[in-house]
């Protein structure tokens, strides 16, 4: 079980509390906590700043953020292997940005696309290379993987949540939420530094963006 509170003085009364309960081993924690930017997170003194960046509307705009960065290549390229060279079309890029089920970390899903993209590239292929050799070929194609970076990249909660205060992009484009003029306003004179009240979309964004890594 885990008891999420408001602050420290909270967790504390609670730790003390739930033993006479009958709740041994409670893990207790802040919205501070759950973020790795929480130990460098300031308090933010204005209100018309800090109510924006609690809103529910930024943690649901998180995930039109994310989608930003989930666009399959617009045009096909050439993939080397160690026998002939082979074509990804933009079809086949869009067949396999398909593949991750509904809900899969957005950096979870790059290994997937990438089996499916190469799945998808052996079932066409005609030649008569060992499937298996032409598959750890193709999965180690440094053009497959450059144009799968630029179309589906690995993310950072904390620069996606900076992006959304910063970039007409998500802000007055495809994301759609907030007036450019007042992202720029909101993300003050460095973005990187967040505010408590940025705690909920940090943590959203963790869970829909994944670990990097993957």
């Amino acid at each position: 079980m885990l008891f999420i509170g408001p602050h420290q003085p909270c967790l504390a009364y609670v730790a003390d509390v739930l033993p006479g309960l009958g709740e041994e081993g409670v893990q207790t924690c802040t919205l501070r906590d759950l973020v790795a930017e929480g130990a460098a997170a300031t308090t933010e003194t204005d209100p018309d700043v800090a109510r924006p960046k609690s809103s529910a509307g930024l943690v649901k705009a998180v995930e039109a953020a994310v989608r930003f960065y989930e666009q399959p290549p617009a045009k096909g390229m050439t993939a080397g292997t160690a026998w002939s060279d082979i074509w990804p079309g933009t079809g086949d890029w869009a067949g396999a940005f398909e593949a991750p089920e509904p809900g899969t970390p957005h950096n979870e899903a790059r290994a997937q696309i990438l089996d499916a993209l190469v799945t998808i590239l052996l079932d066409k292929h005609d030649g008569d290379v060992p499937a298996a050799l032409l598959r750890t070929s193709l999965r180690q194609s440094q053009e497959l993987r450059t144009a799968l970076n630029g179309a589906w990249p690995l993310l950072e909660a904390a620069d996606l949540i900076a992006d959304l205060w910063s970039v007409r992009g998500h802000s007055g484009g495809r994301a759609g939420h907030h007036p450019h003029q007042l992202l720029t306003f909101i993300g003050g004179s460095n973005e990187h530094v967040h505010p408590e009240r940025t705690y909920p979309s940090l943590h959203a964004t963790g869970n829909r963006g994944g670990r990097c890594g993957g």
